[in-house]
């Protein structure tokens, strides 16, 4: 009896995340795959969900890299209830510096923008360390082969510039790609390293709604 109500049980909340997922089924790119990609399919779905309680009730082999979505060394149903949310964390467009990691002259840092939808402008503050980098000029960036236009672009402060794009016209773009190109020269000497920190973000869409970002920075190595 025991057994039964719970085997009953495993079965009642599987059917409960196959449901709170099903809102959630567009696979997620390959480029924020996570421990939570069950299958290794490069996608976030139902089955990823299915595949985590079967491992947790012990009906197939265990993948601790691929299902073991909170890192505490086994997996659970608590892994499986958690796949929906890493779903959701798939889908959010990501802006990020992009830097070499050595530089020892003038270098670029790519802003690079991942899986937006309709972007008609936006705005961040880079900021860095002037006695190591600093900025000498900015360029626009190219989503999926339409230009992305900076506007202006400012110092805000020596640590600090502040850049602002628009698109022209009113249809937007949708993609991956940048929004902007860097130019640096290195002020510092061999040995020091700079962060490049993003921060004040904002990006809308042709709605003038805000579009959820994460925004990730870099850093560089004289």
């Amino acid at each position: 009896m025991i057994w039964r109500t719970t085997m009953r049980m495993e079965y009642v909340l599987y059917c409960v995340l196959i449901i709170v997922l099903a809102a959630f089924s567009a696979p997620a790119s390959a480029y924020y795959i996570m421990s939570c990609d069950a299958n290794d399919d490069c996608g976030i779905t139902t089955t990823d969900v299915a595949l985590a309680l079967q491992m947790a009730t012990g009906s197939i082999a265990l993948d601790q890299e691929r299902a073991d979505v909170n890192a505490d060394g086994t997996i659970s149903s608590l892994d499986a209830l958690k796949i929906p949310m890493m779903s959701q964390m798939a889908q959010v467009t990501q802006v990020s510096a992009a830097a070499p990691e050595i530089v020892s002259d003038a270098f670029d840092v790519t802003i690079e923008i991942y899986e937006v939808m309709d972007l008609d402008s936006g705005r961040f503050d880079l900021t860095f360390d002037p006695g190591v980098v600093n900025v000498t000029d900015v360029g626009s960036g190219e989503i999926d082969g339409t230009e992305v236009p900076i506007v202006d672009w400012r110092f805000m402060d020596d640590d600090t510039v502040r850049l602002l794009f628009k698109l022209s016209g009113v249809d937007g773009v949708s993609g991956s790609g940048s929004v902007a190109t860097i130019e640096f020269a290195v002020s510092g000497s061999q040995g020091d390293t700079s962060v490049l920190d993003i921060s004040d973000g904002a990006l809308s869409d042709i709605g003038a709604d805000e579009i959820p970002t994460v925004w990730i920075g870099d850093g560089v190595t004289v």
